[in-house]
């Protein structure tokens, strides 16, 4: 991926398993101020690496 480094590519696979987890804890596990992790995942949507945010919403427990 053009653009993107190791610790994007880190974000991004953490991004994939939980995407419900707050910015802020994120940013602490990945040892990344939250402001850098902000601007990591701006340009990310702006590169047009992530094209948005889903639930997963399984109807069966409803």
């Amino acid at each position: 991926m053009q653009g993107v480094d190791d610790t994007d590519r880190r974000i991004l696979r953490h991004l994939q398993a939980d995407a419900s987890r707050s910015t802020t804890d994120l940013a602490e596990y990945l040892g990344l101020a939250a402001s850098a992790l902000a601007r990591r995942l701006e340009r990310l949507e702006r590169i047009g690496v992530i094209e948005g945010y889903t639930a997963a919403i399984y109807w069966r427990v409803l």
